[in-house]
């Protein structure tokens, strides 16, 4: 479906995610809904943002949103969600307006209070995180308690947007009822702004950073969590220095595994050469894509990453494990490689041969493919989904 994007009537948009839309925060779902904030509003969008408050401005905006926050000073998943309870009844929305959230559950009280407004919510494998956070157990537990409501709330929303992975692994064998509610041909994956995220002179982004210009610098940016698969890439890493002595892994990013991760590295062969430099925005950010040879990625699983976007766009090629829709955009050597079995020899070995491509033609042929993800583009159907509900409402 095409649309026109000028003379259609204005988009009304809810977005809830227990987020700061001002403050610039490390997170694959986070930059995702600031993401539809940015381009809903550059679409001329009426939007109100109910969120946290994390501190003091630091995003400008093309246009003017309505920020609720709902909770200050925490962006914890569950308070946000219990608190929502009490703040959502008293919420006013027009009946045209879409409630869009990052994850199921948030939409809960939404569908119980204002059961008149669309919604629609943007996923990955809900359970997923709970199944590596939990004792098998206690899983199974939430599991039970979480199935009909889920269900209850699955019935109630108008889209679902996810990976096709996802689609086919998860909601539509799980839900093969609603299988319409699926949203398979929307994009899922927060856009890159590619006149940022480019290449840079590789050896003055190393002077800024003080690294070698001759290492091998191995990098991994997003949340320090377990679904992450962290602890996998530092022991793949540990069996790649085995053959190469000059070699850097760089760990950017915060998360509720931090400091066990940092241990982790501790006890390896290459403690020395495990560099965590916590959370990097911007052109910081941009800067130290630009100072590695390649970005790997050792999740259990994806949605459709936005750091494998940005790395291309930078330039920078793709080791990855067989997640998300990785193996649908690495689909030639000089952009990575892809990885299906969990083992840290394999993805050593990967990585290697990776780094032994033509380092020219990998930028280029990186940077064409990268561009691919602008924002722009990236937005489209998922405007277009807006406007369909939009019309359906009416």
């Amino acid at each position: 479906m095409s649309e026109d994007f000028n003379n259609k009537k204005q988009i009304k948009l809810v977005l809830a995610y227990p987020t700061d839309p001002n403050v610039e925060v490390l997170g694959g779902m986070t930059r995702y809904i600031r993401f539809i904030l940015r381009q809903s509003l550059k679409r001329g969008a009426q939007v109100k943002f109910v969120g946290v408050k994390l501190g003091k401005k630091e995003l400008n905006y093309d246009s003017d949103f309505i920020f609720i926050p709902i909770v200050n000073g925490s962006d914890t998943w569950w308070k946000y969600l219990f608190v929502s309870f009490f703040r959502v009844p008293f919420l006013k929305f027009e009946p045209d307006e879409i409630i869009h959230s990052g994850r199921l559950l948030f939409l809960l009280p939404y569908i119980l209070f204002h059961p008149k407004n669309p919604k629609v919510v943007t996923s990955d494998q809900p359970r997923l995180a709970a199944y590596l956070a939990y004792t098998k157990p206690i899983y199974y537990i939430l599991s039970a308690i979480y199935t009909p409501i889920e269900h209850f709330m699955i019935k109630r929303v108008q889209a679902v947007i996810a990976a096709d992975h996802v689609l086919i692994n998860y909601w539509k064998k799980r839900y093969p009822h609603l299988s319409h509610k699926f949203k398979e041909r929307i994009y899922p994956a927060v856009g890159v702004d590619v006149d940022i995220f480019r290449p840079f002179n590789k050896f003055e982004a190393r002077t800024l950073l003080k690294i070698n210009p001759a290492s091998k610098v191995i990098l991994f940016v997003g949340r320090l969590s377990k679904i992450k698969g962290i602890d996998f890439l530092i022991d793949a890493y540990t069996e790649f220095c085995k053959n190469e002595p000059d070699t850097l892994f760089i760990i950017v990013g915060r998360g509720e595994d931090e400091q066990e991760l940092k241990n982790y590295a501790d006890g390896k062969y290459a403690k020395g050469r495990i560099l965590f430099l916590g959370e990097k925005r911007g052109r910081e950010l941009v800067n130290i894509y630009n100072c590695a040879d390649v970005l790997v990625i050792g999740s259990h699983a994806e949605g459709n990453s936005g750091v494998l976007r940005e790395a291309l766009a930078c330039g920078i090629p793709v080791v990855s494990m067989d997640v998300g829709d990785a193996k649908d955009i690495i689909t030639k050597p000089l952009l990575g490689r892809i990885v299906t079995e969990r083992n840290p020899n394999k993805f050593a070995k990967a990585i290697y041969e990776m780094l032994s491509e033509d380092k020219e033609k990998v930028s280029k042929a990186c940077r064409e493919k990268g561009v691919e993800f602008s924002e722009e583009a990236s937005f489209k159907s998922v405007y277009e989904l807006y406007l369909k509900i939009q019309n359906t409402s009416i």
